[in-house]
């Protein structure tokens, strides 16, 4: 079971999909709280912090104007330094 709750959290970090993701929290949670065994407890909270501190990526071409939006060079004006003043 170990392993297994490893493995899932591993696996976990490539998804994007939010109902997965819920998915896993929730059996996550269930298995929790269902085991009498206090290091499988710490293993399913550790991937559980794992999986909801880990934001999924955000790909540009899922953003609606971001993939075809042009591009270009974006150049920051230099701040005059003038030491006298």
């Amino acid at each position: 079971m170990d392993a297994s709750v490893g493995e899932l959290s591993r696996l976990m970090l490539g998804i994007d999909s939010s109902e997965t993701r819920a998915h896993a929290a929730t059996t996550l949670e269930v298995l929790r709280s269902l085991s009498r065994d206090g290091s499988l407890q710490a293993d399913c909270s550790l991937a559980l912090i794992a999986l909801k501190s880990h934001t999924p990526s955000v790909r540009a071409s899922t953003v609606p104007g971001i993939a075809n939006a042009r591009r270009g060079v974006l150049a920051m004006p230099s701040a005059s330094v003038n030491p006298s003043k």
